[in-house]
């Protein structure tokens, strides 16, 4: 299966099980993950060398063969849904009222046990933590065209171009055609070792990369604490209500924050 190209919506609970957390405990406010690729495969190829003639006159010719291209591997992409969710968060009211940054104020519901936060979600911010998803979706599938991919390229521009030599010994031919392979590649591949796990490191590597929209804030939502609770039902991290008459819910939208979706190409940060 390809790299995904669309993002699912899905619910709280489900996300923080795509996070490898549990529901129940999990005092996250995740609202969207799109998975690094899993099990990604470089091409496999070998290079053979042959010979003619015997003694000092034998000469050694070598020449690729691709024995299979590269496989992007598969990831997943999940966006929270519009709605209202249950999450394991409680917010500091004394400290809000101090300070009125929501983001600042919250802590896990386990030990701090009055007011239980609830996420809610308006259908265009939804639609828009979908396309944040996407970017990343995108990112990845930057960063496959440039790097396995050019390495195809570059393995098959090579190998169409048949058998290189006569060389003295095996070793130049097998040289040769290592040393033609590099130059085929675009500059910046070139250092890459000529070894699958060299190219698959540095395909992971890429995608990695993708983690600098979030780092730079262009995925963050704003966090508005609201006076009453938004119209509609309730899901639940663990399928109903888990809080007793001393608990006050707390509903927090999200609001565009400092996000800049759409904005900046898979290129500015996939290097």
């Amino acid at each position: 299966m390809p790299l995904v190209n669309a993002s699912i919506a899905t619910t709280l609970a489900a996300l923080v099980q795509l996070g490898g957390s549990n529901p129940a405990t999990a005092a996250e406010g995740t609202v969207g993950l799109t998975t690094d690729p899993v099990n990604p495969q470089a091409p496999q190829w070998t290079i053979n060398v042959t010979h003619s003639g015997d003694g000092d006159n034998r000469r050694y010719f070598g020449q690729v063969v691709v024995n299979a291209n590269s496989d992007q591997g598969t990831n997943a992409s999940h966006y929270l849904a519009a709605g209202i969710y249950e999450t394991n968060l409680a917010i500091d009211m004394t400290a809000y009222n101090t300070d009125p940054n929501v983001r600042n104020c919250l802590c896990p519901f386990e030990g701090y046990d009055d007011d239980r936060v609830y996420l809610y979600l308006t259908a265009p911010i939804a639609l828009r933590n979908r396309d944040a998803e996407l970017e990343h979706c995108a990112d990845h599938v930057y960063a496959y065209n440039n790097s396995l991919v050019q390495l195809d390229n570059a393995l098959a521009a090579v190998a169409g171009r048949g058998r290189f030599g006569p060389f003295t010994t095996a070793e130049a031919a097998t040289a040769r055609v290592t040393s033609e392979i590099g130059l085929a590649l675009p500059v910046a591949l070139r250092g890459v070792a000529m070894t699958r796990a060299a190219w698959v490191a540095e395909y992971l590597r890429l995608c990695g990369e993708s983690s600098q929209r979030d780092i730079a804030g262009y995925h963050t939502f704003g966090l508005q604490l609201l006076g009453a609770a938004p119209v509609g039902a309730i899901t639940y991290l663990t399928g109903a209500t888990r809080d007793g008459a001393g608990v006050t819910p707390r509903f927090v939208q999200l609001t565009n924050g400092t996000t800049a979706i759409g904005v900046h190409a898979s290129a500015t940060f996939i290097v």
